[in-house]
Order: structure tokens, then C-alpha cells, then sequence
């Protein structure tokens, strides 16, 4: 079996991660697609990305202990049919990462850790954050970009910006919580949320809820 982790938060829910090492024909062996699925996999022409999303149905079928169907809405957020939990996916190289709960919004982003993000900060760090963090730290930027991406996937509706309306608060990396809190802000909305991080095997997962 390919999961690499899966952690339950009490009170919360849980997340895991699938290492894949399936092809596509061994994932259909482990998930059977629904009629949203195949719908959804008609549009997907690239053999990677279909592979990386079988995986993560196949980690949801796993956390959730039952068989599941996927539909996606105008901002192509994923929801499960016919089943009122929060769910929130990434994938990035030979991860896919999932994180279910039955009562909260939640986010979850895996990503590999790459030197080019520091020349990608000015692009989702706000005016604050691009005088207060370490450009030069790329494994920090990368939580900054998963963070930014987590909270962005649980509030797409809104379309905030992610130099403009998400906000990390200062933290340290090496604090042995590896945890810290992130904020939404527009003109109408505000909402802070618990983030936690890890590194795992060259990559970044950052999870919030």
C-alpha cells in the first residue's frame, strides 16, 4: 500500500499522502469512476495529471473508509457528490495529498521544493511580507506559497489575491510546532486559520483548517 502518512486531527478530521507508484490501469483497479469522474477524466489529456488525480481518489476512498465521487464547481474546487464533508487535494511529482473533515473548511497543498521560488515571491507575498521574510530561504517560501495556496482553495469564491488579501503571520521555521496562523482579509471578509507544515522527502506539505 503506497500511503506514505495519513494523521487524524481530532475534532477536526484527517490528511494523508499517497507516494504513487501505480500506473494509471493499476489506479482503476483500486477506484471505480463515477459518471462525474469520467466526465472529468475525458477533459484530462495529460498521462501524469490523470494519474496524480486517480491517486488522490484513491487516498479519499481510503480516509473516508467508503467508495466516492468527485464534481468540481466554476472555480474548479473539487466536492464530493452526494456527501456533505470538506475535502481539499494537491499533488506535485509522485505525491498526492488529501484532507477530509466532516465539519471543517480545510486546505491542504504538497509541493516540491524547487530553488526557483525565491524568484517567484513577489508574485504571491504581500508588500509586508516581501520587507519581513528571508527571500533567499526557499524551503520558508515554500510555505508561504502553500499556505497561500490552502487558504486560497478554501475561499476561491472570493477571488482574493495572494499578495493582496492572504497574509501569513511571522514565524519561525524551526519552531517545534511547525505550525502558525494565516489570514484572509478583503473589503468584506476576514477569517484567520491554524497552518501546520512539514517537510517530507523534498517536498513541502502545508495543511490548514
Amino acid at each position: 500500500m503506497p500511503i506514505s502518512l495519513v494523521e487524524v486531527i481530532k475534532g477536526v478530521g484527517k490528511w494523508g499522502i499517497w507516494e504513487i507508484t501505480e500506473d494509471e490501469d493499476t489506479l482503476l483497479t483500486l477506484y471505480s469512476l463515477s459518471d462525474a469522474d469520467k466526465l472529468y477524466f475525458d477533459t484530462i489529456k495529460n498521462e501524469k495529471k490523470r494519474t496524480q488525480g486517480l491517486a488522490y481518489r484513491v487516498l479519499l476512498r481510503h480516509l473516508l473508509e467508503q467508495d466516492i465521487s468527485i464534481v468540481y464547481n466554476s472555480k474548479g474546487k473539487p466536492f464530493l457528490e452526494n456527501n456533505t464533508a470538506h475535502i481539499s487535494v494537491s499533488h506535485s511529482g509522485k505525491y498526492a495529498s488529501a484532507f477530509v473533515s466532516p465539519t471543517h473548511l480545510v486546505g491542504i497543498d504538497i509541493e516540491k521544493i524547487s530553488e526557483r521560488m525565491p524568484a517567484l515571491a513577489s508574485r504571491f507575498l504581500t508588500p509586508l511580507e516581501m520587507n519581513t521574510v528571508n527571500l533567499k530561504d526557499s524551503q520558508l517560501l515554500h510555505v508561504y506559497w502553500g499556505a497561500k495556496e490552502c487558504l486560497y482553495k478554501m475561499y476561491s469564491d472570493k477571488e482574493p489575491l495572494f499578495s493582496e488579501h492572504l497574509l501569513l503571520q511571522a514565524f519561525d521555521f524551526y519552531n517545534p510546532q511547525k505550525s502558525s496562523f494565516i489570514s484572509i482579509k478583503t473589503h468584506d471578509f476576514e477569517q484567520k486559520h491554524r497552518l501546520f507544515y512539514k517537510e517530507i522527502d523534498g517536498y513541502m506539505l502545508v495543511y490548514t483548517y
